[in-house]
């Protein structure tokens, strides 16, 4: 750059304002208005200039001014507003379009208004070294306080600056400031800032390397580092305390830091604060950061990079990298833990950006782990995270049309949260497993937890990976009751979910303690116009004690509202559990829909516990007008289980095959309705081309009466399709009922109506089985009362309970009634 004299900002030669006394100049006035990229702008009219503001060298900024310019005795000179004047020695106009003016204030001390907008002022204690090209060692050895006090000026471009020594800079003074462009800067020592400014470095394309160690606190800033492409490496350790308090400010676009040293921020402090666009940071320090509002990064700009690989400690509600701002890339290759409520590990507040957590993530006490605002963002997740705790989150997917991608492990204990989807029009994709645990809280209580909750709406979830629920009490535990320990929650509406990997539930409740239960939901759905597929079956292993007189329901898919539930796939149950167990694969009610596909395989395996207990649950539960199942798939039942149950309005259907061996139990009560509709409008269908298969090696016994089935007093037996409380069965034209045993009934009716119109194959002679449950002979059995025989239909009650049609206009084919 060249030194001219105003108003001319050619950059060629110098140049003095036109010559007004001679009488032969026909040189037209000069009146233009130039503007300069630092807020100055010159009008050659009025002899002034205008600045938008001024920036100190505290970080403070005051409001712009105009200042009038003139020539006194050959001497340049600016006079304020208030009628103070500055000498102009110097005045450049850099590259970038920058008004660079320096001189002398009235009292001879010197001043300049930078590239950057700063307005440096000395004091009578200041050292001020200026020129471009230099190179300057220092031991500074400084100790400077006092407010607007400035310790060191260091004035030109391409300056070598390297500065030793400790230094104390407080009660709102400045230690340093290095204004020019390209300037290269080496500072260490031990460095201590309490409600001051450290260092300021001013202009574009510095570079600056921290050795030192830095305490700041009082509100005050180590470095303020203000220009584009700036350079930053700190190799030292960082200790910053208190509201305000910053490490390092960063205003420019295209900064590079590199950080190498650790870092402590506490009790709302910052790390670092970044404003411009294109940053790129790499954190390789550890980084511990606590306290409410403190926040180890925060970054207000577009298009940055932010690479942590340090270990990051974050609690007590501080951050530890906030982005306000688009096109941000962050990866996090350390592991970071975050505690407490307020606390959150990485903020990204803007649109399309991108996350990757590779580092371990523990989440605890309420805290959040990664949360995603804005549109278009991306989030991944390739290390393990661990969440516990009411409130804690391990991942949060906010704003709009977002994307969650997870390839590690999510172990979710406590009443923590895995995955928040709170978003809409969002896409998450969960490939690492999912582990849901119940575990003992400090109090000793076994509580619950959720994997992931889809809270939003028009998301889409593919879940590739596992879902894994466990839950072990043994004969003394404590366990909360409430809420419900759960894989996932989808609870707002027309969102798409598909688990294509498996849900399992292990579920060992052997507490023998009163009152103590925690139940468990596989997949909760409600809200409405949700479409939800389940592609690797449902797998649920449970046992229990039912002595205390409660147990946990254990639910694997339960459907509320006007959403589809489709299940593929291979599914297992086994139970030990009470008559009418405790396990069900599906509860779907008002207004859901559940559909079992054409490859769902169900196999179930169940022994009952000798007690008095029992329940009226079914393997499938519908409930309330306008809920539906359909059956298309194979379920087969080792035991007596109810497999098929509509209340309610409700309606069910079987097109597929259901096959149940009602073998021998360790209970002497197991009576059941393999298919039930129970009460008005309610209806279970055995649709054409739909099997319904009960072979039964047991023989009718008296026991206590139980109303709602037609053989009031007995039990060991069974029926196929039955009506109560003036609900429909009907076995559909094309649909067939085999029956092999005795006590072994087809389409019947205690209240309401039984209708078959299709084929009823009954043989009641009592048959033998192997270890296959295939049949190896057969025998017969004679029964005390004809109505013990085992009957295609049956209408009423053996009591004065009864009040039911059965109607036949298909086939019933008996062998061997009796």
């Amino acid at each position: 750059d060249d030194d001219v004299t105003p108003p001319d900002d050619s950059g060629d030669d110098d140049v003095t304002p036109p010559d007004d006394s001679g009488d032969d100049d026909d040189t037209p006035p000069d009146d233009s208005v130039i503007t300069f990229s630092n807020g100055v702008t010159i009008d050659k009219g009025k002899d002034t200039l205008t600045f938008d503001s001024f920036k100190l060298d505290n970080g403070s900024v005051l409001e712009g001014a105009v200042w009038n310019y003139s020539e006194q005795d050959n001497q340049w000179q600016l006079t304020t507003a208030d009628g103070k004047t500055l000498n102009v020695t110097g005045w450049d106009v850099t590259d970038a379009n920058a008004a660079v003016i320096e001189g002398t204030q009235e009292n001879g001390l010197y001043w300049k208004y930078d590239s950057r907008g700063y307005l440096i002022i000395a004091d009578d204690n200041t050292t001020v070294i200026s020129g471009d090209d230099q190179a300057h060692n220092s031991d500074r050895g400084m100790d400077i306080s006092g407010q607007d006090r400035t310790g060191v000026i260091i004035s030109g471009d391409r300056t070598v600056n390297t500065l030793t020594g400790d230094s104390s800079v407080t009660d709102g003074a400045t230690g340093m400031v290095i204004s020019g462009d390209g300037t290269t800067n080496t500072i260490s020592g031990h460095s201590t800032v309490d409600n001051a400014t450290g260092a300021l470095i001013s202009g574009n394309g510095t570079t600056t390397n921290f050795a030192g160690d830095i305490a700041v606190s009082g509100g005050g800033t180590a470095i303020i580092i203000d220009g584009d492409n700036a350079t930053i490496k700190n190799t030292g350790t960082s200790d910053i305390s208190g509201a305000g308090s910053t490490g390092t400010v960063i205003d420019g676009n295209n900064a590079r830091v590199n950080n190498d040293g650790d870092m402590t921020i506490t009790d709302g402090g910052t790390g670092g604060h970044i404003t411009g666009d294109n940053v790129v940071i790499d954190n390789a320090g550890s980084t511990t950061v606590s306290g409410a509002d403190a926040t180890a990064l925060y970054i207000e700009g577009d298009n940055a990079l932010v690479i942590n690989e340090g270990n990051q400690t974050i609690s007590g509600g501080a951050v530890g990298t906030r982005i306000d701002g688009d096109d941000a890339h962050t990866t996090n290759t350390g592991d970071i833990a975050v505690d407490g409520a307020g606390s959150a590990a990485v903020i990204i507040n803007g649109d399309n950006g991108s996350l990757t957590q590779a580092g371990d993530l523990l989440v605890t006490d309420g805290a959040m782990g990664i949360i995603t605002y804005g549109t278009g963002n991306e989030a991944k997740n390739t290390g393990n995270a661990t969440v516990r705790d009411a409130d804690s989150v391990g991942f949060v997917v906010a704003g709009e049309k977002n994307t969650f991608k997870n390839k590690g492990d999510i172990d979710v204990s406590l009443n923590g949260t895995g995955a928040l989807v709170s978003g809409d029009m969002s896409q998450v994709t969960l490939d690492g497993d999912i582990n849901v645990v119940s575990v003992q809280d400090s109090e000793g209580v076994f509580s619950s937890a959720t994997g992931v909750s889809v809270s939003g709406d028009s998301n889409a979830v593919d879940i590739t990976g596992n879902v894994n629920i466990s839950a072990d009490y043994g004969q003394d535990d404590l366990a909360a009751g409430a809420p419900p320990l759960t894989g996932v929650v989808v609870g707002g509406n027309g969102n798409t979910v598909t688990l294509n990997g498996a849900l399992n539930i292990d579920d060992n409740d052997l507490s023998a303690t009163g009152g103590q239960y925690l139940d468990v939901v596989g997949l909760s759905v409600t809200g409405d116009d949700n479409d939800v597929e389940i592609d690797g079956g449902i797998n649920i292993t449970h046992s229990e004690d039912p002595l205390d007189g409660t147990s946990a329901d254990i639910t694997g898919i339960s459907v509320s509202g006007n959403s589809t539930v489709t299940l593929n796939g291979h599914s297992t149950i086994d139970t030990n559990t009470v008559v009418g167990g405790h396990v069900v694969l599906a509860r779907v009610n008002n207004g859901g829909s559940l559909i079992l596909g054409d490859d769902s395989v169900v196999d179930v395996n169940v022994s009952y516990i000798p007690t008095g207990y029992y329940t009226y649950n079914a393997l499938l539960m519908a409930d309330g007008e306008g809920t539906s199942i359909e059956n298309k798939g194979d379920i087969t039942s080792h035991g007596v289980y109810s497999v098929i149950r509509a209340d309610n309005g409700s309606e069910v259907s079987n097109s597929g095959d259901i096959l149940v061996y009602a073998t021998s139990s360790n209970s002497s009560e197991d009576r059941a309705a393999i298919t039930r509709a129970s009460g008005e409008g309610s209806a279970v269908h055995n649709k054409a081309g739909g099997d319904i298969t009960l072979i039964s090696d047991q023989t009718p016994q008296g026991s206590g009466g139980i109303e709602v089935y037609p053989l009031k007093w007995y039990t060991h037996t069974f029926y196929a399709m039955m009506a109560s409380d003036y609900g429909d069965v009907v076995n559909d034209e094309g649909a067939t009922i085999h029956l092999q045993g005795a006590g072994v009934y087809g389409v019947t009716a205690s209240r309401g109506k039984a209708l078959n119109e299709g084929n009823i194959y009954l043989d009641g002679l009592v048959p033998t089985l192997d270890d296959e449950n295939n049949i190896t002979s057969t025998s017969y059995w004679q029964p005390s009362s004809l109505y013990l025989t085992s009957s295609g239909m049956v209408a009423g009650s053996t009591d004065a309970d009864g009040d039911a049609t059965a109607i036949n206009t298909g086939n019933i084919t008996v062998n061997n009634a009796g």
